[in-house]
């Protein structure tokens, strides 16, 4: 089976507060229910945990990589042999996705298949598209 892993923490930005990206916290749930493992790997500050808390969005996660706490930040690839490092899976079996291109080359560097956000229709058609193409 291809196993993904989802690191992601998707948002959007408004008056300098983060509004949680309901759909894709809702597929990611899914995902999770599913037996998948969802790890999210933000450049945060130290208050990413208490604004997930306060969003009831802590529950989707297994673990947080937080670039405030492991000193080290995406696109650094650091951060992804950190997440690496907290699971079972193999590089090849994880998925980054994220909303920015630049995170990309460093974790398909190290082997981890990348997807870019822009919109939920099109990064579900593409979700189908990979696990069809899976072994």
């Amino acid at each position: 089976m291809f196993q993904i892993n989802f690191e992601v923490v998707t948002r959007l930005r408004f008056d300098r507060e983060w509004l949680p990206n309901a759909p894709m916290i809702a597929w990611l749930r899914a995902m999770k229910t599913n037996g998948y493992e969802i790890i999210a790997i933000s450049n945060a500050d130290t208050s990413l945990e208490e604004r997930l808390e306060r969003f009831q969005m802590s529950d989707v996660f297994e673990r947080i990589v937080n670039s405030a706490r492991v000193h080290t930040a995406k696109p650094d690839p650091a951060i992804y042999q950190i997440v690496l490092g907290l699971t079972a899976s193999r590089p090849h079996e994880c998925l980054l996705i994220d909303d920015k291109a630049r995170n990309m080359p460093p974790a398909e560097a190290l082997g981890i298949h990348t997807l870019i956000y822009t919109a939920m229709p099109e990064f579900l058609d593409t979700v189908k598209r990979m696990l069809h193409q899976a072994p």
